[in-house]
């Protein structure tokens, strides 16, 4: 789901849509930029619930054909994404509408409330160089959008030909609530005891999941899934369940050094009902790589994650591949093979065994009937 704001600027161009992968969210701007936006493309990270920070940025496409104007990339704190903007207009040469994007003044917002320390929020000014003296200059229209509460900006939409005409955000809900506020504990009672820990069942010798710990049933290990088709089911916690669940895919095949990042890795929310369903992942969020994958979950949307899930290793393929089955049972032979030296069998063969002669005299009454087609002999005889 995502909410789109209006698309602000002049009247040319033609539209583009350019949205962060699914967990991402828009923490920059990238692009060429002089008296108005040459080119514009966002970059986008993954919301690392480990870390608390954003994880390896993505550029997107450009958007704006012209190559005039100077580099220009800006992103927000490690903690912060992008929750709405001021937006300047540029009036191109004989016009008298806004005709351009000129300046856009993006404001960085935290995901989570801080931990230990406040940190400010940061602008971004795409177009100033890092500098606000630019804006003095500008005509003293604006326009201003902001993601509603609760979500943050996953993208950018509008229009571009040579230039960034007009642009709007397209925002998404945030990867976490904020933090609920610590409860109030009575001294004298006696604190619940800590859940128990992982241990082995002797009987099976598998690892036994705690009380609160999910336990992934689809897809199994080994499985043998098409991108198109995977589906994570699991079984919820006895204790800790939240409504919304993390849940984390890694690619094993990927090269050890990247392995744990984007995309390779990639952690999103869920709701928990439908993973307890079956949740559809769509092919995006694994980039369709064929191999070898590991899919685990644990509860979110509190203080301190739970536990995470007994990993899972499967493999994507290109299409469904069928276990092996082994090969049909040799055809018996019922008749030798002539100039073969394998006798006829004997007489007392089960009558399923037998052929039929194509001379056996058919019974009275039946004259008038069209006869059976005859078979041919089982194997030439020696008379």
């Amino acid at each position: 789901m995502a909410t789109d704001l209006p698309i602000r600027g002049g009247k040319g161009g033609t539209d583009f849509r350019a949205e962060c992968a699914p967990g991402s969210y828009l923490i920059g701007l990238e692009g060429r930029n002089g008296a108005w936006v040459d080119q514009l493309a966002p970059v986008c990270a993954p919301w690392r619930w480990d870390l608390r920070a954003f994880g390896p940025m993505v550029t997107g496409s450009l958007k704006g054909t012209s190559t005039g104007g100077v580099f220009n990339k800006l992103t927000c704190a490690p903690d912060q994404a992008i929750t709405g903007w001021y937006l300047f207009p540029a009036i191109g040469p004989n016009r008298k509408e806004p005709t351009y994007i000129s300046v856009i003044h993006a404001r960085c917002d935290r995901v989570e409330p801080p931990l230990l320390s406040r940190r400010k929020m940061k602008y971004l000014s795409f177009g100033c160089a890092g500098s606000l003296d630019c804006l003095r200059g500008l005509p003293r229209e604006t326009w201003e959008e902001w993601c509603p509460p609760g979500e943050l900006a996953v993208g950018i939409y509008g229009r571009a030909g040579l230039f960034v005409d007009a642009i709007g955000l397209i925002c998404g809900d945030r990867p976490i609530a904020l933090a609920p506020p610590a409860s109030t504990v009575n001294p004298l009672a006696k604190a619940p005891p800590p859940p128990p820990a992982v241990g082995m069942n002797p009987a099976v010798k598998a690892p036994v999941p705690t009380d609160d710990m999910f336990t992934i049933v689809s897809p199994t290990n080994n499985d043998h899934v098409p991108p198109e088709q995977l589906i994570i089911m699991a079984t919820a916690p006895k204790v800790g369940r939240t409504d919304v669940t993390e849940v984390e895919l890694k690619f094993l095949d990927a090269p050890p050094a990247q392995r744990d990042s984007y995309p390779y890795t990639t952690v999103f929310s869920v709701n928990t009902q439908q993973l307890l369903e079956g949740y559809p992942v769509a092919q995006i969020v694994t980039g369709g790589y064929v191999g070898r994958w590991q899919v685990r979950a644990r509860s979110s949307m509190k203080a301190i994650p739970g536990p995470w899930s007994f990993p899972v290793q499967f493999q994507l393929v290109r299409e469904q591949s069928a276990p092996s089955q082994p090969p049909p049972p040799p055809m018996v032979q019922q008749a030798p093979v002539p100039n073969s030296s394998v006798t006829a069998p004997p007489a007392t063969s089960p009558p399923s065994q037998l052929k039929r002669s194509p001379f056996m005299v058919q019974p009275r009454g039946v004259e008038g009937e069209p006869a059976a087609p005859a078979e041919a002999p089982a194997a030439e005889e020696t008379h």
